[in-house]
């Protein structure tokens, strides 16, 4: 018998925020507008780095539902669109 309790079901979005493409100051910013978004649906949100050859590439949000995942898919959209200084 399990002494944990198993995960609730959650919905996978895997964000692009690359150093190497958009720069490390602009990579930090997105991350950090992303994640804060993201545990404002859900304050439980897990967040796993995603790693190509040794480089971070992008990140892994679980988010509790299929809208929650859209909400954070288009905020990213935006918040990479937007002009930086």
């Amino acid at each position: 018998m399990s002494s944990h309790l198993p995960h609730p079901p959650s919905v996978e979005v895997r964000l692009d925020i690359n150093r190497a493409r958009i720069g490390a100051y602009r990579a930090m910013r997105v991350f950090q507008a992303c994640r804060a978004f993201a545990h404002s649906i859900n304050p439980a949100c897990h967040i796993e780095a995603i790693y190509e050859d040794y480089e971070r590439t992008g990140w892994r949000f679980a988010m509790p539902n299929r809208i929650a995942a859209l909400r954070l898919r288009t905020f990213h959209e935006r918040v990479m669109q937007a002009p930086w200084p």
